[in-house]
């Protein structure tokens, strides 16, 4: 059980600190939607609703309108990234979780440690397996088609980024005879942009809060793993 005497966190190898990824330098904080929101006056649903329509309809012209004043449709500066957070251990019933959000984009993580057989080829590694899930939007003819691509494309960058945020030999319990497989979910909750950077620091803050669970050998010996 997750926090149980001893229980132990994921030993992480990780690389780039992730909060460095989403700073545009040279532009203070503070300054950060200063230009939108004063390009942006106050709208009643009225004049919202009039806006979503002509987005949909005039995409191009919707977009040059707010280029043309230096600023996003969300009030972001043209070179100011999303703004990020992320939370750990959301999900008591996990091993491991998280909640990130890139701007609107939200990203719900959670890590469920199942000991296993290891491989034949490496007895003593365990392996970390990501999925994704992300509804699919309806649109256009071929949209779903290619919807699916691109989660394909990023599910296998997020299990090839996996491989290299956990040493595999940590998650070996008895060599040759049991390892962990540490099965982390990713479920989209919001998709607004910078889904990928999103979906990474969910699944970074995930592993990291990931304890494993104390087990115990056939002979009764208590092993902290």
């Amino acid at each position: 059980a997750r926090g149980a005497p001893g229980a132990s966190c994921l030993p992480l190898e990780l690389f780039l600190p992730v909060h460095t990824r989403y700073m545009s330098p040279g532009l203070p904080p503070e300054a950060d939607g200063a230009a939108g929101a004063a390009a942006q006056p106050a709208q009643g649903p009225p004049e919202a609703a009039g806006a979503a329509a002509f987005r949909r309809v005039h995409p191009l012209h919707y977009h040059q309108a707010f280029l043309a004043q230096g600023v996003r449709p969300d009030g972001r500066g043209l070179l100011r990234g999303r703004r990020a957070a992320a939370s750990a251990a959301v999900v008591s019933s996990a091993d491991g979780s998280a909640m990130a959000k890139l701007g609107q984009t939200t990203v719900l993580a959670g890590v469920q440690a199942v000991p296993t057989l290891p491989s034949e080829a490496e007895p003593g590694e365990g392996r970390v397996v990501i999925s994704l899930d992300q509804p699919l939007a309806g649109g256009e003819r071929g949209g779903q088609a290619r919807q699916e691509r691109e989660q394909s494309a990023l599910s296998e960058l997020l299990q090839r980024s996996a491989a290299g945020m956990v040493a595999a030999a940590s998650l070996c319990i008895e060599e040759e005879k049991a390892v962990w497989e540490c099965r982390c979910t990713l479920h989209v909750l919001e998709a607004d942009g910078n889904l990928t950077d999103a979906c990474l620091l969910a699944m970074l803050v995930a592993l990291s809060d990931t304890a494993l669970p104390a087990v115990s050998s056939s002979s009764g010996t208590k092993q902290s793993v």
